[in-house]
């Protein structure tokens, strides 16, 4: 009997869970037809150049399937299943920001803003999000050491690590956008691990947000792997690196509110390594570091030989590869 009622509130309990992740791939994938021809009348296409690798004009605003997927899929839960969020005023925070976060992106794809207007503006929304809570005020070094390390961060400390992680991220994941279903393929495979960890530590805030966030990657993969017919843009992917960037914070933070810095590392693994390695390249070589050139990850790769969608899938494999080996020498 009692194992009978242990599998029923299993089951129950797990019920949110499968319709955040069904409403989010069913708005992201069935928006994008309407999209598709939304953009065709209008003339909204990505134009192939030496950098890029699709050879037609392609569709670039399908962030807006993107942010639909993730907004609905989560009012849906929560009023429909009446879900509890912890930090209700946490949730807020993202939703507002990250779609702040979105237009920025969104209006650069349609106008092509300058390179400093668009940073400026990544930073001047990360101090207002540090101001609403969402920060890296508590560091723990330990690195799974038996003897526990931690580092308190002045303010002003705090504030200046929270804006290059946040600014970081969502730079990282743009610039990783350079192969179709590269960049959603990326967040999935994160926002799975981030879900993953939520269930195990019983977050039921960062779990949902997860699995919605992987749900609108996924259904967005579906239009977006090679060949694609639509682009995430630079709307999508400010959307997607704002928010995978906050439930990394969220995802990372122990009880005592320390941020296990090698978490988000992991999860996160190729992009940021890719950032760091061009950035570090350009100055180097004298260029600035938003000088657009062919030396990322999967330009290397692919000037080794390989095929666009045989890159994908190697990056898709190693950035799963690096996760589950954090699974396996972390404690969780």
């Amino acid at each position: 009997m009692l194992d009978e009622l242990l599998n029923l509130n299993i089951i129950h309990n797990s019920i949110p869970y499968f319709f955040v992740l069904l409403i989010s791939i069913l708005t992201t994938s069935l928006t994008i037809p309407f999209l598709i021809k939304y953009a065709k009348i209008n003339s909204l296409y990505d134009l192939p150049n030496s950098r890029k690798f699709n050879n037609l004009p392609t569709i670039r605003i399908g962030g807006i399937s993107i942010i639909l997927g993730f907004y609905f899929s989560i009012l849906f839960v929560k009023y429909v299943f009446s879900i509890d969020f912890a930090n209700i005023s946490l949730l807020i925070t993202l939703c507002i920001f990250s779609f702040f976060y979105f237009l920025i992106g969104f209006i650069d794809d349609i106008k092509s803003l300058s390179p400093f207007l668009r940073l400026s503006l990544q930073v001047f929304l990360a101090c207002i999000v540090w101001t609403q809570g969402l920060k890296i005020s508590y560091l723990d070094l330990s690195f799974n050491s038996s003897t526990p390390f931690f580092l308190n961060l002045p303010n002003i400390l705090s504030l200046v690590v929270t804006l290059i992680w946040i600014v970081g991220t969502i730079n990282a994941i743009n610039w990783i956008d350079g192969l179709d279903g590269l960049a959603g393929g990326i967040i999935f495979i994160t926002a799975i691990s981030i879900f993953i960890l939520g269930i195990y530590s019983q977050k039921l805030d960062q779990s949902i947000l997860a699995l919605s966030l992987a749900g609108t990657c996924l259904g967005f993969l579906k239009y977006n792997v090679k060949p694609a017919r639509i682009l995430m843009g630079d709307g999508g992917s400010y959307f997607l690196g704002f928010l995978i960037s906050s439930l990394l914070i969220i995802s990372a933070q122990n009880i005592n509110n320390s941020i296990n810095i090698l978490q988000p590392i992991f999860l996160l693994f190729v992009p940021l390594i890719d950032m760091c390695f061009v950035i570090l390249y350009r100055l180097i070589n004298r260029k600035s570091p938003f000088h657009p050139d062919n030396n990322h990850f999967h330009h290397r790769i692919i000037a080794l030989g390989f095929t666009d969608k045989d890159t994908v899938f190697l990056i898709w494999l190693i950035s799963i590869l690096i996760i589950i080996l954090y699974f396996l020498i972390s404690n969780f």
